[in-house]
């Protein structure tokens, strides 16, 4: 069993750019902020009038919406149990995440490749844990302040 099988499902990651092109039509827009404010599945006859178009226009809409991955489709009944014919196809947002930048940041990558040199995973020596209050010299010794040097920060090699 892998690390896969025993964590929490997470809703698909999405292209950002591609997502947020799909929204650059104002009916879909519009339409996709309606459904997102609803609160509940929307059949597309309400997504139409939400926005003044035909059904069949909308119906082209949403299915640009869920191809990007902004909605999800499926058929169900958004009220009353339907006695007779096939229930009509609702939309609902999901629950991905989008984020656009360019170029492409993986803030997550950033995070795990910093936690694992903090921890001593990168194979090198630890991290020095507190910063030396002296600096070195060229040859390696500890510098001590010279009390004839100019200024108040100057170094001198010990002994000078």
């Amino acid at each position: 069993m892998t690390d896969q099988d025993t964590s929490p499902q997470q809703p698909e990651p999405i292209d950002g750019i591609e997502s947020v092109s799909v929204l650059g039509e104002e009916s879909r827009r519009r339409m996709f902020a309606f459904i997102r404010r609803a609160g509940h599945p929307v059949t597309r006859d309400e997504a139409a009038a939400s926005v003044g178009i035909s059904r069949k226009l909308a119906a082209f809409h949403l299915d640009k919406l869920v191809a990007a991955g902004l909605l999800r489709a499926r058929y169900g009944a958004p009220g009353a149990q339907r006695r007779v014919g096939r229930q009509p196809k609702v939309y609902e947002p999901t629950d991905a995440q989008i984020a656009v930048t360019i170029p492409e940041r993986r803030h997550e990558l950033l995070a795990d490749l910093l936690l694992a040199g903090v921890l001593g995973e990168g194979g090198g020596a630890a991290p020095p844990t507190r910063r030396p209050s002296r600096p070195r010299t060229a040859a390696g010794g500890w510098a001590s302040r010279s009390a004839s040097a100019a200024g108040p920060d100057a170094w001198a090699p010990n002994g000078a």
